[in-house]
């Protein structure tokens, strides 16, 4: 197995932001949740349920 290529992603500078990137969906997550974006879900097509604040945090991330 190869070593993971870091300058692929543009560096350490890539690898922090990205960091910083995921622990602040992950509060915004927390604030979701505790706000009661558990309770607003939705099914996907698979039937499976996703959260308000999943679609909040997908978006965000793909925004990235």
């Amino acid at each position: 197995m190869d070593a993971f290529d870091l300058d692929r992603i543009g560096g350490h500078a890539a690898l922090l932001a990205l960091t910083d990137e995921l622990l602040a969906c992950g509060e915004l997550a927390l604030t979701l949740y505790s706000g009661g974006a558990a309770a607003r879900t939705q099914r996907k097509p698979d039937r499976s349920p996703v959260t308000e604040a999943d679609q909040l945090v997908e978006q965000r991330l793909l925004g990235f």
